[in-house]
């Protein structure tokens, strides 16, 4: 007897085995391994019947190419397997960049859908710039042109894995900023001696304008300085 009985690698956690085809001339081992494995150093379990294997079982292998394994039958007879490994492709179906312009997004390749991403007053168009990772397809090139409709747009792109079968969608939901009307302040004039102090409130029109920050700024700070929370305090004599 001179026949492998089982290939498989243990080192995999659930452990890879091999397919025997012994109908095959020369017979055949095909043994698929995760994504990512290197190959150059596998080490192989091997059962067989005959009376010695050459290579041995447990003995690191390159299996960049081809290995050919020699089963010896007690009686001195011979019986070659072609051992082939071929890597899995990669099942990963995401980005690798994501960016807007105008606009920003804070891209993570595990968000997949991004919502109220403002872009300037006036857009007509923004500019969508992707990459997938290696193997990866998607169903649009780079960069896209998205136009602003009514204040608002939509991005979506699909990534297929190397494999062919995972997918996955990112999408972009971009809305035009609302511009700022106006700003008004709760107090009109304030008379403070030196060294005083006030707070001052101030209020963004419309209510739902995008940009909600108040810039403090004193045009006379040898009169009066402002921090950034509105406290005026008088610093000097003025009108």
């Amino acid at each position: 007897a001179k026949a492998i009985t089982a290939f498989r690698f243990e080192a995999f956690d659930p452990e890879v085995v091999g397919f025997i085809d012994e109908e095959a001339n020369p017979k055949t081992i095909a043994v698929t391994v995760p994504y990512g494995t290197d190959v150059t150093t596998l080490v192989p379990t091997i059962e067989h019947t005959g009376a010695s294997i050459s290579p041995a079982s447990g003995i690191s292998q390159n299996f960049t190419d081809s290995v050919t394994y020699t089963v010896t039958a007690a009686d001195g007879s011979t019986a070659e397997y072609e051992v082939t490994v071929t890597i899995a492709s990669n099942s990963e179906a995401s980005l690798t960049s994501l960016a807007v312009n105008p606009g920003t997004i804070d891209f993570d390749a595990g968000t997949y859908t991004y919502d109220d991403v403002i872009v300037p007053y006036g857009t007509e168009t923004v500019e969508v710039t992707f990459a997938a990772i290696a193997g990866a397809t998607m169903d649009l090139d780079s960069p896209h042109t998205v136009t602003i409709t009514d204040g608002v747009g939509t991005f979506s792109v699909e990534v297929t894995a190397e494999d062919g079968v995972t997918k996955q969608i990112y999408t972009i939901n971009f809305v035009e900023a609302v511009p700022v009307t106006g700003v008004t302040l709760d107090k009109e004039t304030v008379t403070l001696a030196v060294g005083e102090e006030e707070t001052l409130s101030a209020t963004v029109s419309p209510a739902d304008a995008s940009n909600q920050t108040v810039t403090w700024a004193s045009s006379e700070t040898n009169v009066a300085t402002v921090d950034d929370n509105g406290v005026v305090t008088a610093v000097g004599v003025g009108e």
